[in-house]
């Protein structure tokens, strides 16, 4: 009989520090998406750099609870019709090494190029690695040691075939993605360097005019409003009221190095009109998306002002005639869009307040065709 009553009560003191263990320790993963995700060369494969971010809280004494991190990076693919996870390939830890710099460079064929604590390249069927930094020094005949020690030396243009480097000691040298060949010096090109850098600006998704089919267009709350648009130069600030669609000829006169435009017959389309819409940007080529079949454009507008707002989207024609609307569970806090193929791909934030620091935590696949949204698990 001892013997019985000391084991039920030994079973009751284990059970009760498992309880109070449990209830002191915490767990919870987080995801987010860096970069622009990048598509196959037949736009049948999706992959995307996601950041998994594992936290564990206990408590060190009543009054205090500590947490722990722990960052890995990984490629993850999907299926772009139907947004299926197919597999996933680790980069690395973050507790690996001191360096926790990631960026994603984009696609060039069907390689992504990344720099994850060095500058990389992935096939983006397979996810085999198909170059890094030792294997361009030896196929190049060159020291290793002239690669930059950190992101911030580089400057990649993939959609345009390179990515320019500074090594350590200040030299400068370019790598052509075609042949995997480092020549000394620097290329640049206007187009290339406005590409560069569209593709790191933040929430910089859109534009509130721009010129299609020799028409330019614009959103504003009036006629006289319109009139003072300029392409290039529209910002996304937040307005109180909601925006209408204009259209108008122009003709343009060149200043210098700037141009002049000069707008005839300035004429809303459509009665539809729109809090804070834009016109959407492509972060690979830094340009407005433009649709046909009918011609026309993706724009991105809220449901309602605030923090509590959620992003639409919407495909209009010229005439401000709706092809679909799609509304969504997440925030205009968009971090980069693009299309490829019949594919509309988004990054954003699910909750506008709540940025997380790894990554936008929504990727999404619109079809441009009919609007059906898909949103990713980031998890899998």
């Amino acid at each position: 009989m001892h013997i019985k009553i000391t084991g039920i009560f030994t079973f009751i003191f284990l059970a009760s520090v498992t309880v109070i263990l449990c209830s002191c320790l915490q767990r919870y993963n987080n995801y987010g998406v860096v970069g622009t995700p990048v598509t196959s060369a037949d736009n049948k494969i999706l992959v995307a750099v996601v950041t998994e971010n594992a936290a564990t809280t206990h408590s060190e004494n009543p009054s205090y609870r500590k947490t722990t991190y722990k960052v890995t990076y990984w490629l993850k693919q999907y299926e772009t019709a139907t947004g299926k996870f197919l597999k996933k390939k680790k980069l690395f830890d973050a507790d690996e090494t001191n360096n926790r710099s990631v960026s994603c460079y984009g696609s060039y064929g069907n390689t992504i190029w990344l720099y994850a604590n060095s500058i990389r390249a992935y096939d983006i069927t397979t996810l085999d690695e198909t170059a890094n930094e030792e294997k361009l020094a030896a196929a190049n005949g060159v020291k290793k040691n002239i690669f930059p020690y950190d992101a911030r030396l580089i400057t990649a243009a993939v959609q345009n075939g390179y990515i320019n480097f500074v090594s350590n000691n200040g030299d400068e040298y370019h790598l052509l993605l075609s042949e995997q060949k480092i020549i000394p010096g620097k290329l640049s090109s206007n187009t290339a360097a406005e590409n560069a850098a569209a593709f790191f600006y933040k929430d910089d998704y859109g534009v509130r005019c721009d010129t299609l089919s020799n028409h330019f267009f614009a959103f504003a709350k009036d006629s006289m409003a319109a009139a003072q648009c300029r392409p290039g130069y529209s910002t996304l600030h937040e307005t109180a009221y909601r925006m209408k669609l204009f259209k108008a000829d122009f003709t343009i006169k060149k200043l210098g190095s700037n141009n002049s435009f000069n707008y005839q017959n300035i004429m809303k389309q459509g009665s539809a009109s729109y809090l804070n819409p834009c016109f959407v940007k492509d972060n690979y080529t830094n340009t407005v998306i433009h649709l046909q079949q009918p011609y026309g454009y993706l724009i991105i507008h809220q449901d309602v002002l605030g923090e509590k707002s959620k992003a639409i989207i919407t495909r209009i024609d010229t005439a401000n005639k709706q092809v679909w609307e799609t509304f969504t569970n997440i925030s205009t806090k968009i971090g980069s869009c693009t299309v490829k193929g019949n594919y509309f791909i988004i990054t954003t934030n699910k909750a506008y307040m709540l940025s997380p620091f790894i990554g936008k935590d929504a990727l999404c696949i619109i079809n441009t065709a009919n609007g059906n949204l898909t949103e990713l698990l980031l998890k899998e």
